[in-house]
Parts: C-alpha cells; sequence; structure tokens
C-alpha cells in the first residue's frame, strides 16, 4: 500500500488495535484523514493473532468485518490455561498461567510487545537477565561457565565451542538442510543443534532449510531479546486487547469452500454445532487459516489457487507440534536454570515458572517435528510420551543429593498433552521453510489475488518472523492495509 494513501485514510484512534500500525506512528498526527466508506464486508477466515488484527484495523475504520473460526476459542496457537482452569483438573497445576502453545515472544521492539506495553501488563526477559542454560552431551549435564572453566583442549569443550561458533553465525549459514550445514560439528553436539535451531524453529535438523533461516534471520527488524509475562495469560492479553473484534466472532463456523463471483465471494459453512450448512456472501476476504490447513486442501478454492502459490506451499513445511507439561513435587534441575538443551524425545525443556513462580517446579517440554510426529504415531501415543520423558528426564538430570530417591519419583500427577496435530484445525505446530525453501516463498503465499481474496497467518510473514506471533500480526497488518488499498483504489 501507498504511504501517503495508508496515512490520509487510515487516520489515527484505531482503538481497540495496537494504535497505528507501526510504520505509521510517526506521521504528524495533523493528517489524520477521513473514516473509509464501504457498504461491502470483508469476511475473514480465522480468529488467531493474525484474523483479530486485522478484523480490528478493518473494524476501527468503519468497514464491515464477518470472522469465521471453525474451532470452539479464539485465539489459534495462543492458548493459555490457568490452575483452575475445569478443562484441566488431570494437571496438578502450578501458581504461574501455563501455555499449550506461544509461550515466550521476541524483541522488545516487535509488534506483540508493543501489544504487552499497551495493556500495561508485566513481562520479564528470559534471554540474559534470568537464568541460564544447561546443556547434556558426552552424558555430562553442562553450564556455559562449566564448560568455559575447562581446560582448553577438553575434548567435550572443543566440541561446545564449535557448536557455539556454529549457532553464533546462523544468519549466515546456507545449505539444504541445517543437517548438511551442521555436518561439520561432532554429532555429540547434533541434539543440541536440534535443540536450538531444528526444535526451536518447529522442526528438526533434517526438515529445516539453512538457507530458508538464514535469510529470515537476516530480514527480521526486531531484537533477540526473548520475553514471557509475568502474571497474564497470553490469550488474556490477546482477548481483552481485541475485546470489541473477539465478540464478532463467529466461532463453530468452518468454511468449506471459497468460490469467487466477480464482484462477490460466497463462503460455504458448516455450522459444527448441529453440521447444517449455509452459504455467506462477501466481497473480501482475508484467509488467515495456519499453511497446513491450506496445503491439507480443508478449504476447497473455486477457482482453485494459482500454481505459484501451491508451488510455495510445498516449499513450506508445518510438522507435528506436542506441548508436554510437566510438574515435579520440588525443582531438581536447579532454581537458576532456564532453559534444557540436548534430550532427544523431548528437544526443548523450559523452565518457565523461573523468575514468576514461587515454587519454578514446572518444566514445559516442546516436542516438534519429525520426533512429534513418531510420538503421534504410536498407539497409546500419550502414555508412550510420558514414558519417554520419563526416561530421558532419569538420564539428563543430576541425581545427586535426591534423598534415596530417583529423578522420576519427584514428578508429581500426570503431566499434561497438547498434540497440536491433532488438533483439526491446526494441523501442526508452526511453519518453517522446507529444503529448498526460502523467503520468496512466503512472499508468493502472501499475494493478493486481484482484489478480492488476501492471504495472513505467520506463514505468509514476510519480515522474517515466521513462526512467531510478531509474525501472525505483521501478517494481519499487512492483509488489512492490503484490503483497504484496494477498497480505496479499485482496478476499473
Amino acid at each position: 500500500m501507498k504511504r501517503r494513501t495508508a496515512i490520509k485514510h487510515l487516520g489515527f484512534g484505531l482503538t481497540a488495535a495496537l494504535g497505528l500500525p507501526h510504520f505509521l506512528q510517526s506521521c504528524d498526527t495533523a493528517d489524520p484523514g477521513p473514516e473509509i466508506q464501504y457498504d461491502g464486508v470483508v469476511g475473514i477466515i480465522g480468529a488467531g493473532a493474525a484474523g483479530l488484527y486485522a478484523a480490528d484495523i478493518l473494524r476501527t475504520k468503519g468497514v464491515k468485518v464477518r470472522i469465521f473460526e471453525a474451532s470452539a476459542r479464539v485465539g489459534g496457537r495462543i492458548y493459555s490455561i490457568r490452575s483452575n482452569d475445569p478443562d484441566f483438573t488431570a494437571f496438578s497445576g502450578s501458581d504461574f498461567p501455563q501455555e499449550l502453545g506461544a509461550d515466550r515472544y521476541f524483541g522488545s521492539n516487535g509488534l506483540w510487545s508493543e501489544l504487552v506495553r499497551t495493556v500495561g501488563a508485566r513481562s520479564m526477559e528470559v534471554s540474559s537477565t534470568v537464568g541460564t542454560p544447561r546443556y547434556y552431551f558426552d552424558n555430562t549435564f553442562f553450564s556455559d561457565a562449566e564448560i568455559d572453566a575447562l581446560a582448553d583442549g577438553n575434548a567435550s569443550k572443543t566440541k561446545f565451542l564449535a557448536y557455539r561458533n556454529f549457532l553464533q553465525n546462523l544468519s549466515s549459514i546456507s545449505g539444504s538442510t541445517v543437517s548438511a550445514a551442521a555436518s561439520s560439528l561432532n554429532p555429540a553436539v547434533l541434539p543440541l543443534v536440534n535443540s536450538q535451531v531444528g526444535n526451536w524453529f518447529g522442526a528438526d535438523n533434517n526438515s529445516l532449510s539453512a538457507t530458508g533461516l538464514a535469510e529470515a534471520l537476516t530480514k527480521r527488524e526486531t531484537d533477540n531479546k526473548e520475553f514471557v509475562l509475568r502474571n497474564n495469560p497470553m490469550s488474556e492479553i490477546l482477548i481483552s486487547r481485541y475485546f470489541k473484534t473477539v465478540d464478532l466472532v463467529e466461532t463453530r463456523k468452518q468454511v468449506t469452500r471459497i468460490t469467487q463471483n466477480g464482484e462477490t465471494i460466497d463462503l460455504s459453512i458448516t455450522n459444527r454445532l448441529d453440521n447444517s450448512t449455509e452459504t455467506v456472501t462477501v466481497n473480501k476476504l482475508i484467509v488467515a487459516v495456519p499453511v497446513s490447513i491450506l496445503k491439507a486442501g480443508d478449504i476447497e478454492f473455486s477457482p482453485g489457487l494459482p500454481s505459484a502459490k501451491n508451488t510455495a506451499m510445498a516449499k513450506i513445511g508445518m510438522g507435528g507440534s506436542i506441548r508436554v507439561l510437566v510438574d515435579f513435587r520440588q525443582n531438581i534441575w536447579g532454581q537458576d536454570v532456564n532453559y534444557i538443551f540436548g534430550g532427544t524425545n523431548g528437544p526443548l525443556y523450559f523452565s518457565g515458572g523461573l523468575g514468576r513462580s514461587d515454587f519454578n517446579k514446572v518444566l514445559t517440554v516442546t516436542i516438534n517435528g519429525s520426533k512429534a510426529n513418531q510420538f503421534t504415531a504410536m498407539p497409546n501415543s500419550n502414555n508412550e510420551i510420558i514414558a519417554a520423558l520419563k526416561q530421558e528426564l532419569g538420564e539428563i538430570l543430576p541425581s545427586e543429593g535426591l534423598p534415596n530417591e530417583d529423578v522420576v519419583s519427584f514428578i508429581k500427577g500426570i503431566p499434561l498433552i497438547k498434540n497440536w496435530g491433532q488438533d483439526a484445525f491446526i494441523k501442526g505446530g508452526y511453519s518453517f521453510p522446507l529444503a529448498g525453501g526460502t523467503e520468496a516463498d512466503r512472499e508468493t503465499l502472501a499475494e493478493p489475488i486481484g482484489q478480492q481474496l488476501f492471504f495472513a497467518g505467520e506463514a505468509t510473514d514476510v519480515k522474517g518472523e515466521w513462526g512467531t506471533v510478531n509474525g501472525a500480526l505483521n501478517s494481519g497488518e499487512r492483509a488489512a492495509l492490503e484490503v483497504i488499498d484496494a477498497i480505496l483504489n479499485p482496478v476499473v
């Protein structure tokens, strides 16, 4: 969208959004511009962060929107619980909000950070001010300080320093996959690479494009700071900030077909409460569903999507993803530990209570990519996941000083599991570039079709922040501005 057009017509006063889109915030406040005059209706499929933000921008400028959400809740892959949530009574609970989806956010200058500051919520930086990570390799549980204290030439230290150097240069790696880019590293540290690269970015080392990842990291404009909310669930931030827009969401309305008819678009919708069907006509449409839903063909397009979009989607993956919350009777991994890297059954362990819990005795486990798919395919999948994690924690966690009990005996109650791959309306964790995939694929996926059909969702982020809440918000902002431009500057 043209900058001056946006300034003139978008105006100031997105009362329930983040203020102005960030690139307009420096504009002269004497240039407010009128509300948008539009008699049509903009449909939005998906009430995650991208869909809600896009809807909110349009709604607050006077554009009528209808928001369709297939599930019974809003928020998409932002999914918070509290210890007294009746839906999760099997989990023994904690004294701070737990996240089954997005649990951290990145960039003090990103859109989500702006939203957090706007609502006045308290956050805490994890990456440098709270806690230190531990690394499991060579059958040892190391801290950075312990590794640095090893004598130069020590075999473990040599392996780790090469791994550390690899991480520090991620934005310049290249190759078909991260595995290929990391092939010169000692095999003992490859699980660490998977923890902090493959699994971290929603995949595993064997499927994540090294070139695509490096391109994204180079494009990012946000800083590398990492945060958690101190007291507020992430869902609460999203819903409270967009409460007027949330009220418009039509839940359990699954769009199964999109038919373009010249000036209008017909949506075939199934009401999941009673399986009744209806056809809703809108004038413009934003599709803000996970890329996995598009790839699975769960929404039929008539006419079909352009071949360029299908080619781009084929290079964007969205692998399995499992979140496990494990409550312990006491913290036995260290009150100062934020992450444990190097596991294979649980590639990423996060001590989410650090700095915001009186007890800090819950480990959050994130399992992405092929390992998540492997667990999902097992009979009695949840039992298999719990057994595998217990075994690994027993091997990884230091047992010195424990009162004649093994590590597993300290696990309290039944771990809580959310398998995102089994969620019918998500079908995975978050997007990543497959081997051969580049940022150009996301740009193609994000392109509107004419002046009617627009695309949002973190997989369509073109600022290198795919797989994050920032990426979802970026895409929602972009799609809303594209719709506004199409309204104000129609092609005759």
